[in-house]
């Protein structure tokens, strides 16, 4: 059952304008840093070949990482709990001219409104680490790999309580552990990772810009070694 903390997150956080949301994230120099950061790592990821790939992203928020995947060529549905920001990235396909590529739709990843094994590929970025109870991840992960055929993959990302700044995520941190033990329990086998280290919103906002970048930089550069240690870990599993 999803816990009255989560419920309440997602009530009072995930229903407003995307407005400042695009903003903190896209258009604020510190915050488009960060963002391109997880883009990047996003395109390490994404699957080499999606020619015919039924494709579903949960919990689209503005579209930060809807819009990168239809620039590679995928064609998806993108949901969200929020309506209104669905509407922004209804704006931004329409303008950017991939209405044939992306179908919207007001979905909630608890209770998704899909048939079993309808995907062959899922992701959700940056929403199961919002879930305020290793239970609430769970059924999270476990209803979107119901939704994925054999075979299919699943990519999200969770925040690691086992690196640095796990202690600052105490809330909604996992230990790779509980991830691998959930990822087991759903016939999931994880086929690689990568993560972040240091980069943070908040050490990005007290670090003069130049020296932001750097560490950006540096994240990047080191996104690809084993991430044991990060605190923002990047999953991509398969359904077997």
């Amino acid at each position: 059952m999803l816990s009255q903390k989560t419920r309440k997150i997602i009530e009072e956080k995930y229903s407003k304008s995307g407005v400042e949301y695009d903003y903190n994230r896209l258009q604020d120099p510190r915050g488009r840093l960060l963002s391109d950061l997880d883009i990047q790592i996003f395109y390490k990821m994404l699957p080499k070949s999606f020619n015919a790939l039924n494709v579903l992203e949960l919990g689209s928020g503005t579209g930060r990482f809807t819009i990168p995947a239809l620039k590679r060529g995928f064609s998806l549905m993108a949901t969200d709990v929020n309506e209104i920001m669905l509407k922004e990235i209804h704006k931004k396909v329409v303008e950017m001219g991939y209405v044939d590529q992306c179908q919207i739709q007001v979905d909630n990843i608890f209770d998704l409104s899909f048939n079993d094994q309808s995907f062959d590929f899922v992701f959700s970025l940056h929403v199961i680490p919002r879930f305020l109870t290793i239970e609430d991840q769970r059924v999270a992960i476990t209803e979107a790999v119901r939704v994925l055929k054999p075979g299919g993959q699943f990519l999200f990302n969770y925040r690691n309580s086992q690196s640095l700044y796990g202690h600052l995520y105490s809330e909604y941190a996992a230990t790779p552990q509980q991830i691998k033990q959930i990822l087991d329990e759903v016939g999931m086998r994880i086929v690689h990772m990568k993560g972040k280290r240091f980069t943070t919103r908040k050490l990005i906002n007290i670090m003069p810009f130049f020296i932001s970048r750097w560490i950006v930089a540096l994240d990047l550069k080191l996104c690809n070694c084993r991430p044991g240690r990060c605190w923002d870990v990047f999953v991509m599993a398969v359904k077997e």
